[in-house]
């Protein structure tokens, strides 16, 4: 595996783990406030578990394989577009290399689903 690869997930999960509020400092918790809800909703527009307080969707199971498919095709594009705001971010000399890394494991992701859903 590629050391840019890595670098790039490693990025992600740190950047994912900021974005949750896991292992934020203390100082950047009080200048940031509490964060809002990821996508802008409220409790008003998606209702929670009673137990989690997570929105029911997160927990209603994709059943038919047209939204197993719709569901791994729009995690490899989410997948895709952090690696792109990573690459983003990086030295303008690494930058090319992190996008074309990105775009192939996008073609390599995007190429299991289709394999795995028998699409040609």
């Amino acid at each position: 595996m590629p050391i840019i690869h890595v670098t790039c997930r490693v990025l992600l999960a740190t950047a994912a783990s900021f974005a949750i509020g896991i292992a934020t400092p203390v100082s950047a918790q009080v200048m940031l406030g509490p964060l809002p809800p990821l996508g802008g909703a409220t409790s008003a527009q998606t209702p929670a578990t009673p137990q989690t307080g997570e929105p029911l969707r997160w927990t209603q199971e994709d059943v038919t394989p047209e939204e197993k498919l719709a569901t791994a095709q729009k995690e490899a594009r989410a997948a895709y577009q952090v690696e792109l705001d990573i690459c983003k971010i990086m030295h303008p000399s690494e930058q090319a290399a992190c996008v074309a890394q990105a775009k192939a494991d996008f073609q390599q992701e995007m190429g299991d689903i289709r394999a795995r859903f028998g699409i040609a």
